[in-house]
């Protein structure tokens, strides 16, 4: 079968004026072809002319060809299950997201009505009842995978709703080409994937869980284990006596990092912190500076068949309260006292979750957290002490891209005069996934 062929970009007239050139520059080449007889003349120039026509042939072949590191980027680039190509460029991309509501109704009042976070429950109690309604956690993200000149890169931006206007807002928005990523994700300090599935947006709030905009670099250093390192910028939560004026600074990010290991059915990650805490003093009020710290041990393990897991996370530091997100916003990092000396909180925390997958539709997962501050001498009475969650559920996913279920929720707080209060919630989710 012959082959159609691809319509040239040398039209016939420019090809005619090529052909009248070789012939007038055979004629004038005569001279210098001695001893030829005429059939001899006719066969040189019918050969420039042929070779015209091969030079012009390779010329088309070469106009029309793609540009050759796009040959290089399709042969290296692999397309990842779920993405499509992006049309005019070389990436490709994946929308996702969900929509959640959440039906929830309180029979002790916590002040916070949509997650249960214990830092707002009462003390002592408070034991009205109250029901809400929200879809705040419904979510939207793009993930665009391609050539960042010989690398392979990505770029992941995702929002949600979770806040009190119920606006779209950045939950997620970073670039990453190997080994390198910046951006505002999750912190370098946390586990993600040591994280019990709860259908409260919250979760278990004593734990390492916070996103953060960061510079940060991974490496692998074995098979299966790799080390991160960044810098992150973090606000720190500082008490101040109420005879000072001035605020917290931050001259220096945090510095985070953690080395990790997987393997078949479980991994181990290792985390820690270090920052500068700093209090700037004003209306003659002394400035103060001292480290901050803290580390953290996390895991997940498989039990038998893939149907039970096993997870947890503890810490311990020094100024690092604000990582946790149970005690984010209760100035538990440090205290600058009367005098202007600034002095880190210890806190300490522990969360743990079991997941049992009953059927291959239904699960459960059982979760508790706890985290303990150490209270300085200058913190006030009613300062956090202790909070305490416990969490457990029964989900529905009759298909992948449906997921709906029941939770009852219990928590604690005492504070430093050793007063408490208590608070349940239930909540009932419907999901609804693309």
């Amino acid at each position: 079968m012959t082959r159609a062929r691809t319509a040239s970009p040398f039209p016939p007239v420019l090809r005619a004026v090529v052909a009248a050139l070789a012939l007038g520059g055979g004629a004038m080449a005569q001279d210098q072809v001695p001893g030829e007889g005429a059939d001899d003349e006719l066969s040189v120039l019918r050969k420039r002319v042929e070779e015209l026509e091969r030079r012009l042939d390779a010329d088309e072949r070469s106009a029309l060809a793609p540009d050759p590191d796009a040959i290089v980027r399709e042969a290296t680039h692999t397309t990842p299950e779920g993405f499509a190509p992006l049309p005019g460029t070389a990436f490709v991309w994946k929308l996702g997201g969900y929509v959640k509501v959440d039906v929830i109704h309180d029979l002790y009042e916590i002040g916070n009505e949509d997650k249960f976070s214990t830092q707002t429950i009462s003390v002592p109690e408070d034991r009205e009842s109250r029901s809400n309604i929200h879809a705040k956690e419904t979510r939207l993200n793009v993930d665009l995978r391609g050539p960042f000149g010989p690398h392979e890169g990505r770029i992941f931006v995702e929002t949600d709703f979770f806040n009190s206007s119920e606006s779209l807002h950045m939950r997620h928005a970073l670039g990453q080409v190997g080994g390198l990523l910046v951006g505002q994700t999750w912190t370098t300090y946390m586990d993600l994937s040591s994280r019990p599935h709860t259908l409260d947006f919250e979760g278990p709030d004593s734990e390492i869980f916070e996103r953060s905009p960061m510079v940060r670099w991974t490496q692998d250093v074995g098979e299966r284990t790799t080390f991160s390192v960044a810098i992150e910028d973090m606000d720190h939560d500082m008490t101040v006596d109420p005879s000072l004026t001035g605020s917290s600074e931050t001259p220096l990010p945090d510095l985070t990092g953690n080395l990790r290991h997987e393997a078949d059915g479980w991994h181990v990650q290792g985390s820690g912190v270090v920052r500068y805490l700093h209090f700037e003093g004003s209306q003659g009020a002394s400035d103060d500076s001292t480290l901050g710290w803290g580390v953290a041990l996390s895991g997940k393990k498989q039990l038998g068949d893939p149907g039970r897991r096993l997870m947890g996370q503890v810490s311990l530091g020094e100024g690092n309260g604000s990582y946790s997100q149970a005690l984010r916003g209760t100035g538990s990092d440090a205290v600058v006292t009367a005098g202007g000396s600034l002095r880190p909180v210890r806190a300490r925390t522990l969360v743990t979750g079991y997941e049992h997958d009953w059927t291959d539709e239904w699960s459960s997962t059982f979760a508790y957290s706890i985290a303990d501050v150490h209270n300085t001498s200058t913190q006030a009475a009613t300062a956090v002490r202790q909070l305490q969650s416990a969490s457990a559920n029964l989900t529905w996913r009759p298909f992948d891209n449906f997921l709906t279920g029941a939770e009852y929720l219990y928590g604690t707080r005492e504070d430093k005069n050793g007063q408490d209060g208590v608070a349940h919630r239930l909540q009932f989710s419907f999901k609804f996934l693309f």
